[in-house]
């Protein structure tokens, strides 16, 4: 998901778009294992019963996947849920503090 921070006020005002590594990191392993199998975006599209506009933000780590999407589009790519996320090791401490 995109966190956004303001500087300044009014019409005077920027606004820095930063896109969540976890966020960045899912899309890249949709869109890999997508081209992996052959499948366009239209066609993984169709088949998760999402827009294909939206499987782009996916794969860009625009938009945050819900749990029950990722686990629609891990169905429609045939592979585990936890394809997405290969690194976590169900051993390592559960975070105490909330994130940043």
């Amino acid at each position: 998901m995109e966190q956004q921070t303001v500087l300044g006020q009014g019409a005077q005002a920027i606004i820095s778009i930063h896109c969540h590594p976890v966020d960045l990191y899912v899309g890249q392993q949709i869109r890999r294992r997508r081209e992996a199998i052959g499948v366009s975006q239209q066609a993984l599209a169709r088949k998760a019963g999402i827009s294909f506009q939206q499987i782009q933000k996916y794969e860009r780590g625009k938009n945050r996947v819900s749990a029950s999407k990722l686990y629609v589009v891990a169905c429609a790519l045939r592979v585990p849920i936890t394809y997405f996320f290969p690194e976590i090791d169900e051993t390592d401490p559960i975070p105490t503090n909330g994130p940043d």
